[in-house]
């Protein structure tokens, strides 16, 4: 009998569902579109940067990359700031570059130049892609320059090396001409020693090699962790939400009172078609990660973790949208209550800011809240770091179903 009551509620929540269309495409859509904008953010460098440069340069512009389209802005007897000034702000050009007249000249006697950038600082980031491309270019200098003088130090010592052979060969006989030939062996060694002096160790005396505690992932697949989290909380609350607004209005809570159905089945019911919901839109935004490079240490062992993960997220966003709607008035009241709380909750996520950094109570208070308790349960699952289906996940949910059956009492929904 039980069995019949909870398949009869599935089939009405899979009918609430399909009756709102709009807010059912949109579940599938939003992490579609979310997933889209975060693999454009961190998978592909910007094309065809049109980056204008004035100045007499003879050095090489290498380093700047493939992508990068220069334009030589050279105005006869007029001052290449302003002209470049006037082309970023029209938009001519994306960057701006200029070389002062004295630029080659304290290069090549190796002293610090200056580069002139300008840069539309009306769009914010635009800043950081110029300064990238000016640190590349300003690279590009040095390793030439490293790699000239380099040669140049090469020349000058094989010459002051002929001369100690010369004088080598002059001393022996000499008075202490063992000690002086000895010292002049000494000396040349150290002149081999300079010879083999890599230029790059003045610039980066140590090489930092990263070392990963999860190797088989990528920055893009980390973020996906994060993002779905993010992404269902506003989804399936607010489904939840409108849900039981719809139900309130069309008289079906005392429908099911009349009928001695228990609130509890109607909440079961509520967990099953909304775990659907979030496997469905976990393998959307997964595979669209996936196909912009996203990179998972994916294994059979992972998945019932991954699966629980799910289950305990989709039944706390879902007890918590329940809960708005007992407690909302109207459907757009909901809507806004559910966003009100994923905004925020975004921001707080490791996707922006390193939460562990933060004060001790406060990193704990953040890290409850459901987004970043999701987080942490996929992260969980997904790499098979620590136990997901704990008593305190199911100590989580059964807190929320308290919640929302007091919120329903509360509100007068029998």
């Amino acid at each position: 009998m039980i069995i019949h009551r909870i398949a009869g509620l599935l089939k009405k929540d899979w009918k609430l569902l399909m009756a709102n269309k709009s807010y059912f495409i949109l579940a599938i859509i939003l992490p579609m579109l979310v997933g889209a904008v975060f693999v454009l953010a961190l998978h592909y460098s910007p094309k065809n940067v049109r980056v204008g440069v004035c100045g007499n340069v003879t050095l090489p512009l290498n380093g700047m990359g493939g992508d990068v389209i220069l334009i030589p802005l050279n105005p006869e007897g007029s001052n290449c700031t302003a002209v470049m000034l006037e082309n970023v702000r029209s938009g001519r050009v994306n960057v701006g570059i200029v070389f002062p007249q004295d630029f080659e000249e304290k290069i090549k006697r190796y002293k610090r130049a200056k580069i002139v950038l300008v840069v539309d600082n009306t769009k914010p980031a635009m800043r950081s892609l110029a300064e990238n491309l000016a640190e590349k270019m300003v690279e590009g200098y040095a390793y030439h320059l490293r790699s000239s003088l380099k040669e140049n130090m090469k020349q000058k010592i094989n010459l002051l090396k002929s001369a100690l052979i010369i004088l080598q060969s002059v001393t022996t006989s000499a008075p202490y001409g063992s000690l002086l030939s000895h010292t002049i062996e000494l000396v040349m060694e150290r002149f081999d020693d300079l010879q083999n002096l890599d230029l790059e160790f003045f610039v980066r005396p140590a090489k930092v090699v990263v070392l990963y505690t999860n190797p088989d992932l990528n920055e893009l697949g980390s973020v996906f962790i994060y993002t779905f989290p993010v992404v269902a909380f506003f989804s399936i609350s607010m489904l939840a939400a409108v849900g039981v607004i719809f139900e309130r209005k069309n008289g079906f809570f005392s429908r099911m009172a009349s009928a001695s159905i228990p609130y509890p089945l109607y909440l079961l019911s509520k967990l099953v078609i909304f775990g659907v919901l979030a496997l469905i839109q976990f393998l959307t935004l997964l595979f669209l990660f996936i196909s912009g490079g996203g990179r998972y240490p994916l294994n059979l062992s992972s998945v019932l973790p991954t699966l629980e993960a799910l289950l305990i997220i989709s039944s706390l966003y879902a007890l918590i949208g329940v809960i708005i709607g007992n407690l909302a008035r109207e459907s757009g009241e909901a809507i806004l209550i559910c966003l009100v709380l994923a905004l925020p909750m975004t921001f707080l996520t490791q996707l922006f800011y390193p939460v562990d950094l933060l004060p001790g109570k406060i990193a704990n208070f953040i890290s409850l809240m459901p987004v970043n308790y999701g987080g942490k349960l996929l992260k969980a699952g997904m790499l098979s770091t620590e136990s997901v289906l704990t008593w305190s996940g199911l100590t989580n949910i059964a807190v929320m179903a308290l919640l929302a059956h007091i919120s329903y009492m509360v509100s007068g929904k029998k």
